[in-house]
């Protein structure tokens, strides 16, 4: 049974290091095609979107590392449909065209594409960019992982010194009055004795 469970972690654990893409193309051979050879070259976890609308639903069923998609899509512009995804979880984009122009690379670059690839592309080239792309993200995401836990643990010491601050005020304030109420008793005790002597 140890040896399964053994088995298990390492399944789960290949399987988080998987590239996880969303690709979005209304042509069912190019999506194929962009799926099966990413799946293959880097074990890539793909799920295909054919329209705007189901880019969507998927993406927030469970949201990719990065996104793949049709500049050109039935319901929907490419780079509107990236900056939907984008809008709350940012991540690498890359764009494929039939056609390029500087309109739709400059509408590409404002929604985060890394890249944009003209029909027909060399596959290899394309899955070089997806794995520095991914590769990339990744280490952001790591280092936003680092910075948000520095910032609960500042927090925390940060709490820590104030709630130690308050209990060595209360001990201070308890200190000042204990000596208060001896110097009381200290002067009622000697000053009653000198009072009786004389």
């Amino acid at each position: 049974m140890f040896e399964g469970n053994a088995c298990i972690d390492e399944v789960k654990n290949a399987n988080a290091d998987r590239p996880k893409l969303l690709i979005v193309e209304d042509d069912p051979d190019v999506a194929r095609m962009l799926r099966d050879h990413l799946e293959y070259s880097l074990s890539a976890e793909s799920r295909v979107a054919d329209s705007a609308d189901e880019a969507i639903r998927l993406d927030m069923e469970e949201p990719c590392e990065l996104i793949l998609i049709d500049y050109l899509l039935p319901d929907m512009d490419g780079a509107e449909v990236a900056r939907r995804l984008n809008e709350e979880h940012p991540r690498p984009v890359i764009f494929i065209t039939g056609h390029a122009t500087l309109g739709r690379t400059i509408n590409a670059l404002r929604c985060g594409a890394v890249g944009m690839f003209v029909k027909p592309f060399d596959l290899e080239v394309l899955t070089g960019k997806v794995s520095a792309a991914i590769e990339t993200y990744r280490r952001q995401q790591r280092r936003l992982r680092r910075l948000e836990r520095t910032r609960r643990l500042t927090k925390h010491v940060i709490r820590e010194r104030r709630q130690m601050r308050r209990k060595l005020d209360l001990v201070c304030r308890d200190l000042v009055n204990a000596y208060r109420e001896l110097a009381v008793k200290t002067s009622q005790l000697f000053g009653s004795g000198s009072g009786s002597q004389e």
